[in-house]
C-alpha cells in the first residue's frame, strides 16, 4: 500500500515530466495530392518529352502565408527550360542544391538531395485556410525529355503555418517521384558533337600513320 507521501511525490513527478517533455507533432502542411504526379506525352519549346504535372494541397488545420513555399527536389532539367505552368499567386524559383534545410517550429527539415534541379514555389497570394477539408493550390507542370519514374522517390518538402498559431511555421518531407535522369537535348547535342570531333581525331592519326 502506498503511503500519501510517496502519492504525492509520484505525481509530483509526472506532472514535473509533462512541462519538462511537451508533446510536438509534426504537421503535412503542404503535400502532392495522391495521384500527383500525372505524366503524358507532350510538346515544350519544340521538343517531344512528357509534362508531369503535380497537384499541391494545403492540409486542414494549417494555413497559407505570403512567403509560404513548396520545393520538389531532384527533378532535374535546366531550370526555366523545363517550368510548363505554375499555379496562379505562386512564383517559381531553381536550384540545383537548395534549399538545403527549411526551418520549422517543430525543428529543422533537412532533405537528402543530388544535384538535380530543385523547383521552389512560393507564395505571394492572399492567406489561405482550409476550414472543412484539405484545399487544392492548383496544378504545377514540369518538362522532362524522360517518362519514367525515377527508382528513388525524391523529397517533396512543404512549409505553411499553423491555423492556430498563425506565427508558427510547419514544415514536412514527403516522398514524391520524379522522372529518372537523363541528358537534356542541349547535352545530347554536345555529346554528338564531341563524338564527332573525337572520330575526326582518331581518323588523323591512322592517316598520318600509313
Amino acid at each position: 500500500m502506498k503511503t500519501p507521501e510517496k502519492s504525492s511525490l509520484v505525481a509530483l513527478a509526472a506532472a514535473m515530466l509533462s512541462v519538462a517533455v511537451p508533446f510536438q507533432q509534426a504537421r503535412a502542411n503542404i503535400q502532392p495530392s495522391a495521384n500527383s504526379p500525372t505524366v503524358a506525352a507532350c510538346t515544350f519549346n519544340s521538343i517531344s518529352g512528357f509534362c508531369w504535372t503535380y497537384e499541391a494541397l494545403l492540409q486542414i488545420g494549417e494555413q497559407l502565408q505570403t512567403g509560404d513555399f513548396f520545393t520538389i527536389y531532384d527533378f532535374g532539367g535546366t531550370g526555366a527550360a523545363n517550368v510548363v505552368s505554375t499555379a496562379a499567386g505562386f512564383s517559381v524559383s531553381f536550384d540545383p542544391l537548395a534549399p538545403t534545410s527549411v526551418v520549422t517550429n517543430v525543428g529543422t527539415v533537412n532533405p537528402t538531395q543530388t544535384n538535380a534541379m530543385n523547383y521552389t514555389y512560393a507564395y505571394s497570394g492572399t492567406t489561405l485556410v482550409p476550414t472543412a477539408a484539405d484545399i487544392s493550390l492548383g496544378l504545377f507542370t514540369l518538362f522532362s525529355t524522360s517518362g519514367t519514374p525515377a527508382a528513388n522517390l525524391a523529397p517533396w518538402v512543404g512549409q505553411a503555418h499553423d491555423a492556430l498559431h498563425p506565427n508558427q511555421p510547419d514544415g514536412n518531407i514527403t516522398p514524391v517521384s520524379v522522372p529518372t535522369t537523363t541528358p537534356e537535348p542541349a547535352s545530347v547535342v554536345l555529346l554528338g558533337t564531341g563524338m564527332v570531333g573525337l572520330a575526326g581525331v582518331v581518323r588523323r592519326r591512322r592517316n598520318t600513320s600509313v
